[in-house]
C-alpha cells in the first residue's frame, strides 16, 4: 500500500525540493543556451579567420610571382647592361688602335 499520510506529512518538503529542482533546471538551461550561443559564435569567427587566413595566402602568392617576375627583369637589365659595357670597352679598344 501506498502511506498516504507519510506523502501527505512531507508534501511541503518534497514541493521545496521539486521547485529548487526546477529553478535549478531552468538555470541551466539558460546557461547551457547561452554556451551554446558563445560556441555558435565562435564557429563563425573560426570561419571568418580561416577565410582571411585563405586570403592572405592567395594575396602573398601573388606578391611572391610579382616579386619573381621582378627579379627576372633586373637579371635581364643586367645581362644587357654587361653586354653593353663590353661592346662599349671593345668599340673603345677599336677606336684607340686604329
Amino acid at each position: 500500500m501506498i502511506p498516504w499520510t507519510l506523502i501527505l506529512k512531507h508534501a511541503p518538503t518534497i514541493l521545496k525540493g521539486a521547485e529548487a529542482l526546477y529553478t535549478h533546471a531552468t538555470a541551466n538551461a539558460g546557461k547551457a543556451r547561452a554556451v551554446e550561443e558563445r560556441v555558435s559564435e565562435l564557429e563563425a569567427q573560426s570561419r571568418e579567420s580561416a577565410r582571411l587566413l585563405q586570403e592572405i595566402a592567395q594575396q602573398l602568392q601573388a606578391l611572391t610571382e610579382a616579386q619573381q617576375a621582378a627579379a627576372n627583369r633586373v637579371r635581364l637589365a643586367l645581362i644587357l647592361a654587361t653586354v653593353a659595357v663590353v661592346a662599349a670597352v671593345a668599340a673603345a679598344v677599336l677606336v684607340l688602335v686604329r
